[in-house]
């Protein structure tokens, strides 16, 4: 499931922007929000966009910049390497630990939550509730 999300649709379609705090990231072909790693599996692979999510803290988010095949595909296969995909590389941000972000369109996109298809939107927010869950383990 996960890799479909990566090649299905119009990944070639830059129109989101991403404002996390400091200036919004505008450009964004596709984006992701986390609150755990791994994000998803890919039958018995987990799959770790950001790595560094817990749920004990707040939001962590995945944006990628650039939509070249030969890039996507590096950067789906990091984040199925035991460390996930680094913070910091060519072609994608990601955020760590965040209270809330916005994630916004120029027109419409489709969105989804947990695999749950929501629709179109234009403007996602983001908010972190912390402890409004229990976790027993």
């Amino acid at each position: 499931m996960a890799v479909k999300l990566f090649f299905r649709g119009d990944i070639r379609d830059p129109s989101l922007r991403v404002s996390a705090g400091g200036p919004p990231r505008d450009g964004v072909y596709f984006a992701l929000v986390t609150n755990t790693t791994p994000w998803t599996y890919a039958g018995s692979l987990p799959l770790q966009p950001t790595p560094s999510s817990r749920f004990e803290l707040g939001l962590d988010a995945f944006a990628l910049t650039n939509s070249s095949h030969p890039l996507t595909g590096w950067v789906l296969s990091q984040m199925f390497f035991p460390k996930g995909l680094p913070a910091i590389g060519d072609g994608y941000l990601t955020w760590h630990d965040l209270d809330s972000l916005e994630i916004s369109s120029t027109h419409p996109r489709a969105f989804q939550i947990d695999g749950e298809y929501l629709g179109e939107r234009e403007r996602v927010n983001f908010h972190s509730v912390p402890k409004a869950l229990r976790i027993i383990c």
